[in-house]
């Protein structure tokens, strides 16, 4: 009996060898392939990424340029705006001081036509000779 129980024994392991074998080795190739193919199609994917990802970049880069600009172009028509207010306020605190004469006197002389007349250098008509 000594021989049968060695004889089975060594069938169970020739079996579970075999079964290692087809589970370890021969069963994970099909596997190995299927995930192979899937890691090389995401590091394609990954490439494609990184690529997009660096034109990004250099566009957000260029638009940051861009806005430097503007914004020293909205500092200098801010600063333009503040001395043409200046001036402004300045022309306007000197019209307030005037007196009536000196009000007069600027706007006859700002607004007298080159004829000497006021208004548009039209001649006037006298009403008496029309009728």
């Amino acid at each position: 009996m000594k021989n049968k129980e060695r004889f089975i024994y060594f069938g169970i392991i020739l079996a579970l060898s075999a079964c290692l074998y087809y589970f370890g080795f021969y069963y994970e190739d099909d596997y190995f392939d299927i995930y192979q193919e899937k890691i090389n199609a995401l590091d394609a994917k990954i490439d494609s990424l990184h690529h997009v990802n660096d034109n990004l970049t250099l566009h957000i880069d260029s638009l940051n340029f861009e806005i430097s600009a503007l914004d020293v172009q909205i500092g200098r028509q801010d600063e333009e705006i503040d001395r043409i207010r200046e001036e402004a306020n300045e022309k306007t605190a000197a019209v307030d001081d005037f007196t009536v004469s000196e009000l007069s006197e600027f706007f006859t002389n700002r607004y007298t036509a080159p004829g000497g007349q006021f208004g548009s250098g039209s001649t006037r008509t006298d009403s008496t000779g029309s009728n």
